[in-house]
């Protein structure tokens, strides 16, 4: 007759849960997962040591605290005769449990009052509303498109509204969406600042008169580069005697802390004075015959003619000259005529002249 030899074992037990982080007052399962312990084992659940629950595989309480230590014992069926012990405990399970106070958020500015077309930054801070939650940024009764934390805008109306309203993260005791409090804008008006004239061309070595307007809200101003100007603590002021293009600055401050900056630019009307040679020679200097630079000039046409009139460069472009070669091939030492014809605040252009080649 054959004999059926079965080695005996520990008998053992653990304990699961759906998550060992709770809510406080939230209903917990827990369940006893025997091994070795035959088919109808007896269960001893206890919280923290102190009897707990029903002879039963789950155990089911609400009265969890931070911390609490959850065990069960096990005792192994009696006809189940392969067990080395009669018994079995399972390792400590320690759960988390959370207040369930209610979300709040509350929301900062970093200033009580900005300037039209300053950035205000707006700073959410959530309590109670788990991991990761959703930030919704009400503007004027309007949810605008930024979902983080922290809000920075620059298009504030004074007394526009805004709050933010959080969405609790998953791992929140509550689901219900909070608002915070209301942010009422103070924001403050720029002033009005004007400069006369505001742009203009005058001749080398002449000065212009400057005058600044300016709304009734400002208690300060300034002008700059002072060192150009005869008198920089008046509204009306004139320049020194030019000799570059200048740009002046007019700035004015409210006593909110506001400003506002005009400018004038000013010109010098350089009159058109041709070069009557150049030496395309490939030394970096005077290699192109061109219409000089800074030359207030609308550009049509500029044309470039050797003595039998054969058309050897043309252009529409005053930043462009000629190099002295026509396809590729250096020209003659000689002259040469030139025509221009464009534009300026004086009217049409018309020149006409000649220039020498040297090489």
């Amino acid at each position: 007759m054959d004999v059926d030899v079965i080695n005996k074992a520990l008998p053992s037990v653990t304990v699961s849960t759906a998550s060992d982080t709770v809510c406080i007052g939230v209903p917990v399962v827990f369940t006893a997962n025997t091994s070795n312990a035959g088919t109808n084992p007896a269960y001893q659940w206890k919280i923290n040591g102190v009897f707990a629950g029903t002879n039963s595989k789950n155990f089911i309480t609400s009265s969890l605290f931070n911390n609490d230590v959850v065990t069960c014992t096990i005792t192994v069926d009696p006809s189940f005769t392969c067990s080395l012990n009669d018994s079995a405990m399972s390792a400590n399970k320690i759960m988390t449990v959370k207040n369930s106070l209610s979300p709040t958020v509350s929301v900062s500015a970093s200033a009580n009052e900005i300037c039209i077309g300053d950035t205000a930054t707006f700073n959410a801070t959530a309590q109670n509303a788990g991991a990761n939650p959703l930030y919704n940024w009400i503007l004027n009764n309007t949810m605008l498109d930024d979902h983080s934390n922290i809000l920075s805008i620059s298009t504030l109306a004074n007394s526009d509204q805004l709050y933010c309203q959080v969405v609790p993260g998953a791992t929140a005791c509550s689901s219900s969406s909070v608002s915070s409090n209301i942010i009422i804008a103070i924001v403050n008006p720029v002033p009005v600042v004007n400069i006369s004239p505001s742009d203009t061309i005058i001749n080398y070595g002449n000065a212009v008169p400057l005058r600044a307007t300016t709304s009734a809200d400002i208690i300060s101003f300034q002008w700059s580069p002072e060192d150009r100007l005869t008198n920089s603590q008046s509204l009306s002021t004139s320049t020194l005697p030019l000799t570059d293009n200048t740009i002046f600055y007019f700035t004015a401050h409210t006593d909110k802390g506001c400003k506002a900056t005009a400018t004038s630019v000013i010109k010098i009307f350089k009159a058109l004075e041709m070069p009557n040679a150049f030496t395309p020679n490939g030394d970096g200097v005077n290699d192109l015959f061109r219409i000089p630079p800074n030359v207030p000039l609308t550009l049509k046409e500029f044309s470039i003619y050797n003595q039998w009139g054969q058309l050897l460069f043309t252009t529409g472009n005053a930043s462009k000259g000629w190099d002295g070669a026509f396809n590729g091939v250096k020209q003659n030492v000689g002259v040469y005529v030139y025509y221009i014809k464009g534009s300026n605040s004086k009217g049409n252009v018309f020149v006409k002249g000649s220039f020498v080649l040297i090489r």
